[in-house]
């Protein structure tokens, strides 16, 4: 089975100042350099979003996040943390979102099906999808995992395909 990278980003919750977030704060704390900003990006009282190669940055008054463009892409996650000491952060969560394509979606029920769940029961159909979802402490975390059936668009082609989104959430309360 074929496993792709959906999406991975660092989201704070807290109070923020959009317009404390220009192009100037960022190349000023030594986040971005002026050369990474792209034509995406706007400054306003209430939103910020920069755009780069790398990274989508949004900041709005209660959320600050930054989503990867390139799954190997890195940020400096201490000097993050220093420059965002001025806005109250209540909780930070790092997520990363993976896929395993199947060949139908009833593969699913060879993974997640037990015959004593008593719901499954009621869902053991030739078409039924099945997922999962477990939450545990973990070094100082809430870690969730959501493993649920989905359709996904292939970029390159019009089709769609069945896969597994596996959704990992490390949540850590200031």
């Amino acid at each position: 089975m074929e496993k792709g990278y959906l999406n991975k980003n660092i989201v704070f919750i807290g109070e923020f100042k959009p317009s404390k977030f220009d192009k100037f704060y960022f190349i000023k704390n030594q986040l971005l350099n002026e050369d990474d900003f792209l034509e995406g990006s706007v400054f306003l009282p209430d939103i910020a979003v920069i755009d780069t190669g790398n990274y989508l940055i949004e900041v709005n008054h209660n959320r600050f996040s930054i989503n990867f463009k390139i799954v190997d892409s890195k940020i400096d996650f201490e000097k993050l943390i220093l420059v965002l000491r001025d806005s109250n952060v209540r909780a930070f969560g790092f997520n990363f979102k993976r896929a395993l394509f199947l060949n139908n979606v009833s593969d699913t029920k060879r993974f997640f099906y037990f015959e004593k769940n008593i719901l499954n029961s009621h869902f053991d159909t030739e078409n039924s999808a099945y997922g999962y979802y477990v939450s545990r402490d973990f070094e100082g975390s809430r870690l969730k995992l959501d493993m649920k059936p989905v359709q996904l668009q292939k970029v390159d082609e019009n089709l769609l395909v069945n896969a597994l989104d596996f959704s990992f959430n490390f949540h850590f309360e200031s």
